[in-house]
């Protein structure tokens, strides 16, 4: 599986910064090359459920071991992240629909 690239997420903190931590984001399609942003739990399940995903690649998020904010919106910034990433690295690209696909040639 290829690495798309690595994120550093730092939150300053009173003994200084920490990213002791990584956390994964994975760069999929399922249907008409759509690009969608998911984590390894939302992965497991799509296959569990037996739905065909093409995987990409993944961004390596590093990140504090303790973070602000509810793991939702945690996980948010990182789908936020690897998107801008993506896009930055020629990886997809968006439609006038507001969708994003995955650009072939950037692969």
């Amino acid at each position: 599986m290829k690495k798309l690239g690595t994120i550093r997420m730092t939150q300053h903190t009173p003994i200084g910064d920490d990213q002791s931590a990584t956390s994964r984001i994975y760069l999929i399609s399922i249907a008409y090359n759509e690009a969608d942003f998911i984590t390894y739990g939302e992965l497991q399940k799509l296959r569990s459920e037996g739905t065909p995903v093409n995987i990409v690649g993944y961004y390596e998020i590093v990140h504090p071991e303790i973070m602000a904010g509810t793991w939702h919106d945690i996980i948010n910034d990182f789908r936020s992240m690897a998107e801008v990433q993506a896009e930055r690295h020629g990886y997809i690209y968006y439609e006038s629909n507001g969708g994003a696909y995955i650009a072939n040639e950037g692969i």
